[in-house]
């Protein structure tokens, strides 16, 4: 039996992570946020208008999605810059 675990392991990273690390000032961390906080807001809007019982909780689960995309791209870029943006 062969031991695998001395094999160098590599990760394949998503392209948005790759261009995260890239991203030393930010700015690509900025342009996903804004993208992301506006499909947010506009699901928001779709639920405080009332919709029909099954496309609210599609709604709200796509909310909760993008939101949790927010936190993964800001803790992402934290991660690779050890720093937080202001």
């Amino acid at each position: 039996m062969t031991d695998k675990t001395n094999k160098k392991e590599s990760t394949l990273l998503s392209a948005t992570e790759e261009l995260l690390i890239q991203d030393k000032d930010g700015s690509y961390r900025d342009q996903l946020f804004n993208q992301l906080f506006s499909e947010a807001s506009r699901l928001k809007g779709l639920k405080d208008k009332g919709a029909a019982p099954e496309d609210f909780s599609k709604i709200d689960s796509l909310l909760t999605a993008v939101v949790a995309a927010m936190e993964v791209v800001d803790k992402s870029w934290k991660q690779h810059h050890g720093q937080s943006k202001a």
